[in-house]
């Protein structure tokens, strides 16, 4: 007679496994969120905490452009025991579509940080629109002022390059880049007069004539 030994699942090495995909994931989790998920499959994971709710940011200080506070806001945010995938998609999304206090204050940076929290699980089309006519990344990229008779084309060319299409990609080319600079212009952003600024589209210095794009 012959005897087969069934080996028991190594449940140590699942409960290690979901505890790094959860760390992954999340960028404080707590040992509560993680013991949670000990007998679920990495799917499960996933598909749970993309259903959660993130946090909408609408506690940013927007009103102070001392930088230190909206730093300081944000770090505390990422902390919190309810930022989860969604915080970390926030960070992901500020990785990608860069701008930099070099050009921006804290507010506007702030309202950039919710604008990508709107979007952070939803449309792309919709995160590239409104993020091209952004305070911050206008300053940032140099949209701002950019005026039809000689369109600057910083953000035309990131955003086929970097944000978009790739740096290597055969689907654009120069005449791309200046015609989506010349499609953008006219945009101004009132530079810090007020906290936020706010992004106005001026006809007089946008464009007045159609462009070939992208075939």
């Amino acid at each position: 007679m012959t005897v087969t030994l069934l080996r028991a699942p190594d449940v140590t090495a699942a409960h290690a496994a979901n505890a790094r995909l959860v760390r992954r994931l999340v960028l404080a989790p707590t040992p509560e969120l993680v013991e949670s998920f000990a007998g679920a499959t990495p799917g499960e994971i996933v598909d749970d905490l993309l259903a959660r709710p993130g946090l909408d940011g609408s506690d940013g200080p927007i009103d102070d452009e001392d930088w230190e506070p909206c730093i300081r806001w944000w770090i505390d945010t990422m902390l919190r025991d309810d930022a989860l995938l969604h915080e970390r998609l926030v960070w992901c999304w500020h990785g990608i579509l860069t701008s930099s206090r070099e050009k921006a204050n804290g507010p506007d940076m702030v309202v950039q940080n919710q604008l990508l929290r709107r979007h952070a699980t939803g449309d792309f089309r919709l995160l590239m629109r409104e993020i091209t006519t952004d305070p911050a990344m206008l300053a940032w990229l140099d949209g701002s002022r950019s005026h039809r008779d000689a369109p600057n084309e910083n953000y035309a060319r990131e955003l086929m390059e970097l944000f978009t299409l790739g740096r290597d990609s055969d689907a654009y080319d120069e005449a791309d880049v200046r015609a989506a600079a010349y499609a953008l212009s006219g945009w101004i952003v009132d530079d810090g007069k007020s906290a936020p600024a706010t992004a106005e589209f001026d006809s007089e210095a946008g464009p007045t004539r159609s462009v070939r794009l992208l075939g």
